[in-house]
């Protein structure tokens, strides 16, 4: 069975190990989840968290800052499943649109997102502070 819910403290040890196989050089740390600011939430697979998301609204815009799935979990929709919940939650909260920044070579997210019907708005050169990788900035109309 498969379920999302909001990220609670307990989750945090298994989102940082997610987060540390995926981003070994720059994972983002507990202290990052929590002082974000922002709504996070957890994928489950038979009650093991195989994915998790970063979103926040700001007057009239939502923003997806982070989806992020198990490697041994991607290829299998979890991520689709993860995008079209974070869609839902900004239509019920009365957003505009929907924006994101994925990284230029991530063609299997861009691909995704354009599936939902996101499109690349401009390019952002080292916008990933960490690494100086360069974006797209991504939006979705609702």
């Amino acid at each position: 069975m498969v379920a999302i819910r909001r990220m609670n403290f307990d989750d945090l040890h298994i989102v940082t190990e997610i987060e540390r196989l995926l981003w070994p050089n720059y994972p983002w740390t507990a202290d990052d989840f929590i002082n974000s600011g922002c709504n996070c939430y957890v994928l489950l697979e038979d009650g093991f968290i195989v994915g998790y998301s970063v979103f926040y609204v700001n007057n009239k815009v939502s923003f997806i800052a982070n989806i992020s799935i198990r490697p041994d979990k991607q290829r299998q929709g979890f991520g689709r499943l993860m995008l079209s919940y974070l869609v839902n939650k900004a239509r019920k909260s009365r957003s505009n649109k929907i924006e994101l920044e994925v990284d230029v070579a991530n063609n299997r997210a861009i691909r995704l997102y354009e599936s939902f019907g996101f499109q690349i708005m401009n390019n952002h050169h080292q916008y990933y502070a960490r690494t100086q990788g360069d974006s797209f900035k991504m939006q979705l109309r609702l």
